[in-house]
């Protein structure tokens, strides 16, 4: 062997190298690189989080639902309206311009819940209580209230339907239709009941026992009431139930009253709706939100037919049926083979009709208040055949399923055949 000759060491390659690294030498070789991508991957996840915490309060153009902020806590509002408002702008805007108007229409809400009250006192705040417990007295109200009490009182005056008197006879009934188990107490089961409904409602609906004093120069309402209805008042133990009581027309006087307040601030871009079946479109709403008109068949709710929400125009729905299982103010009694559904459109004469199932009442002309009048007349009638005569006559569309037809049929006046886009089902 040459001992000149060196003797070649083997080489390492670069993956061998590799492969020889301890595990230690390993963790901190690609140490950096684990930084790096943790760093990556927070960065993404703040970015995502960043985005999605901006997107939540994000508002597009577009309606948003308008809750009233709370003003004090005299008054526990009942959410029976719903109002919808159509803002434009960037989100910010959209935003500033929301919250604004929660506050103005928060104060709206409060103060006509408390206008209209006719059960409790507010302090320096004359309402339909004051002029209840101070009757024979003028009671100076302010212009809102005045306006409502003298429509009402002719609405009364012409004895259709509607009696801004009948708080006794409202009361009694409402008291059955809260109830858990109502069918023990209803009229048709009970005749100690059916007894006190009865002579309560031709009590308040001698309207010789009550009478309504103006003065527009003054600005005073004075309620005058016969002898004969506070001795009557006192023997049934009705001291505690109001005379005058919106009623039926409640939710029309306040929706009308609080919208116009918000439209004096330019606010006339949207509309409301109400838990008693109330639809409102303001002056200046016009997109592409629609009237939906609901029906019962075979224990289902479903759309009758609809129609576009124009500018200015209101919907009244009355029902017979309830929405769901277990509803208040709607159950059914069965007696003798008929079905007797009790329900909260309780026109004056104190006693369900049985003839209508759902009616409906749309105008773009007609105030919110003579809408719902209109659907009060209607249901008045004792007869299908008195509904089809009082339907022709109304100045709006009118249409109306009845309860005893074998099939769901929607019935309407020539006014509503160009305004409603109806179920094929339900034609006749």
């Amino acid at each position: 062997m040459d001992e000149n000759k060196e003797e070649k060491q083997p080489v390492k390659t670069k993956k061998k190298e590799k492969e020889n690294l301890t595990d230690e030498e390993k963790s901190k070789k690609y140490l950096p690189l684990r930084i790096a991508a943790f760093v990556v991957a927070v960065i993404a996840a703040v970015g995502f989080l960043t985005y999605g915490i901006v997107m939540i309060g994000h508002k597009d153009e577009g309606y948003q639902t308008v809750e009233p902020d709370a003003v004090d806590d005299t008054v526990v509002y009942s959410g029976n309206l719903k109002f919808e408002y159509y803002f434009t702008g960037s989100s910010s805007e959209i935003k500033r311009s929301l919250n604004e108007l929660r506050q103005k229409y928060g104060i709206a809400v409060n103060r006509i819940v408390k206008l209209f009250d006719a059960d409790t006192e507010y302090d320096d705040f004359n309402n339909i209580h004051t002029v209840n417990t101070n009757i024979g007295k003028a009671v100076r109200v302010n212009t809102e209230l005045y306006a409502v009490l003298e429509d009402a009182y002719a609405k009364t005056k012409e004895n259709r339907g509607y009696n801004m008197f009948a708080g006794a006879l409202y009361k009694e009934w409402n008291s059955i239709l809260v109830l858990e188990d109502p069918a023990e107490y209803d009229p048709l089961n009970n005749k100690k009941e059916a007894e006190r409904i009865k002579n309560i409602s031709e009590m308040v609906n001698d309207l010789n026992n009550f009478e309504l004093v103006f003065d527009k120069d003054a600005q005073t309402v004075k309620l005058v009431v016969s002898g004969k209805y506070k001795a009557f008042s006192n023997e049934n133990e009705l001291s505690d139930a109001p005379i005058i009581d919106l009623n039926l027309l409640y939710e029309a006087y306040e929706i009308k009253t609080v919208s116009e307040s918000l439209g004096t601030d330019g606010y006339k871009n949207g509309y409301f709706t109400t838990s008693g079946g109330l639809s409102v479109s303001l002056s200046e709403n016009d997109h592409d939100a629609v009237y939906d008109l609901l029906f019962y068949n075979n224990g289902a709710v479903q759309s009758a037919a609809n129609a576009k929400m124009t500018k200015g125009s209101a919907l009244s729905q009355f029902r017979a049926f309830a929405y769901k299982d277990k509803e208040y103010y709607y159950y059914t009694v069965e007696m003798n083979g008929k079905t007797y559904r009790r329900n909260p459109f309780l026109t004056a004469g104190g006693e369900f009709n049985d003839v209508i199932m759902s009616s409906y009442v749309l105008s773009d002309s007609l105030s919110v208040v003579d809408t719902c009048y209109a659907n009060i007349v209607l249901h008045a009638q004792k007869t299908a055949a008195d509904v089809a005569s009082e339907a022709e006559k109304l100045n709006a569309a009118v249409a109306y399923i009845l309860q005893n037809d074998a099939k769901p049929t929607l019935y309407m006046n020539k006014a509503a055949e160009n305004v409603l886009a109806v179920n094929p089902d339900l034609v006749k």
